[in-house]
């Protein structure tokens, strides 16, 4: 049996970035689930190991985007008929031409006796934030603070009590300003033509709610602060329960951050994903290279791709992609984000 074909991707001497930071907001709770366990909660969230903090797989990041961009021609295998991004996210005989992060968390939400909630993060995820700031190459500079356990820093009379859930802390002095700033960037952009000014107003709630706390307190907030929702199937003729069961979320306004970055270190054009291999060897030589003229017109690149959740691209009619639904249960509302897209500038372009 032959080994498949494979196309070369075709290149243009552009330069490209190396990646991109995306920020999400959490507009609706998120349920990124690893299936039924045997536990109190029966559907968690899934962690990640070692650290046990929440995470959302590349696998996801991944299909959500794709879902969003090729929609239903996401399963379409004749080239003729595929979507002209189809090649950038690789198939069983193409590699793809974008790569993609897990989620990470950046801050999480957490009932506070002072306001309504208080974003909390801790000196390890920004540790690693600022590290993924530098890999990428953008321009945000990230300051890491040092945090005892019990105390927080918080806007606030410094030595006074604040109550996070059932356990109390003191507070040590407000998070530093650079801080503020920096996070604030993974928070979405309002429309500049739009009068309402909504993101806005939630970066500017960064400031009162924003709060660091010591990675070993995060810790458990990470495992056992995260809310709960019961599910249950009815009975159809009576009504009575069938399958109770509970699952885990992260709540709305959960502040996270996903990289994606090309394959390729100059912008490529990558085919569209092979069509059955029967199909290939039926198609008439007279008129191959005139389907690979119309397929090459079709391809897509990574900073199209890129240009494409930004503005749209209007040649395919496709919309810019500002919302994403990500994780189980959307047809109850969940998992609704609102992407955000770093600037990036392109060193040596």
């Amino acid at each position: 049996m032959n080994a498949p074909e494979t196309t070369q991707p075709q290149t243009q001497q552009t330069k490209q970035p190396k990646a991109h930071l995306i920020g999400y907001l959490a507009e609706q709770p998120l349920h990124p689930g690893t299936g039924q366990v045997l536990g109190a909660i029966d559907q968690p969230v899934a962690r990640e190991g070692g650290s046990n903090i929440p995470v959302i797989p590349g696998s996801s990041h991944k299909g959500s985007i794709k879902h969003a961009i090729l929609g239903d021609k996401a399963a379409e295998k004749d080239p003729q008929k595929q979507h002209p991004y189809a090649g950038l996210f690789g198939g069983t005989d193409n590699e793809g031409g974008v790569l993609f992060s897990d989620i990470r968390l950046i801050l999480l939400p957490i009932r506070s006796s002072v306001g309504s909630y208080k974003w909390a993060t801790c000196p390890y995820l920004l540790e690693r934030l600022a590290r993924d700031l530098k890999r990428t190459e953008t321009n945000i500079s990230l300051p890491v603070p040092a945090v005892p356990d019990g105390k927080v820093l918080t806007e606030g009379k410094k030595g006074d009590r604040i109550y996070l859930e059932e356990l109390t802390f003191t507070i040590d002095g407000p998070a530093e300003e650079k801080i503020r700033q920096a996070l604030a960037k993974f928070i979405p952009s309002d429309d500049p033509k739009a009068e309402a000014k909504p993101y806005a107003n939630v970066a500017a709630r960064l400031k009162n709610q924003l709060l660091i706390m010591s990675d070993d307190d995060f810790a458990w907030f990470a495992r056992y602060g995260l809310p709960i929702y019961a599910r249950n199937k009815l009975k159809e003729q009576t009504k009575s329960s069938e399958n109770l069961w509970y699952e885990e979320h992260l709540p709305a306004d959960t502040l996270m951050y996903g990289i994606v970055a090309p394959r390729a270190k100059l912008d490529t054009k990558y085919p569209m994903k092979s069509a059955d291999k029967r199909q290939q060897n039926s198609d008439d030589e007279a008129g191959k290279e005139e389907k690979e003229a119309t397929e090459e017109k079709k391809r897509r690149s990574y900073n199209d791709f890129i240009q494409a959740i930004n503005s749209g691209d209007p040649e395919t009619k496709l919309e810019p992609v500002k919302y994403l639904q990500i994780g189980g249960d959307e047809t109850i509302g969940r998992g609704i984000c609102r992407l955000h897209v770093m600037e990036h500038v392109v060193k040596g372009a």
